[in-house]
């Protein structure tokens, strides 16, 4: 149901934030390559070893939103997506 998943979610932004050092981090942990995408055995193999006890299967499917089998940056991390396109924008403008 929504109400589980709006739960679950939250519940795994908290355990970012309060055990991992926010989202930014969890992401930078998990996506190894530097990919800036994540496929589903990087981020459930990537989450269970980092501890994360709540359901994976839940919070794969709240975060693969368009079904690519696949969590892009901006999936995982809009807020912090959004400011470093913003940077990358102002760094090309500034510096070409």
């Amino acid at each position: 149901t929504e109400l589980s998943s709006a739960g679950t979610l939250a519940d795994f932004v908290t355990w970012c934030e309060k055990k991992q050092g926010g989202l930014l981090k969890v992401w930078r942990m998990l996506d190894k390559d530097s990919s800036l995408s994540l496929s589903k055995q990087e981020f459930v193999k990537g989450c269970a070893g980092l501890g994360w006890k709540g359901d994976l299967k839940q919070l794969w499917t709240i975060l693969d939103r368009d079904h690519t089998d696949m969590v892009s940056f901006i999936h995982f991390a809009p807020e912090a997506a959004l400011d470093l396109a913003g940077f990358k924008h102002w760094a090309e403008e500034k510096f070409g």
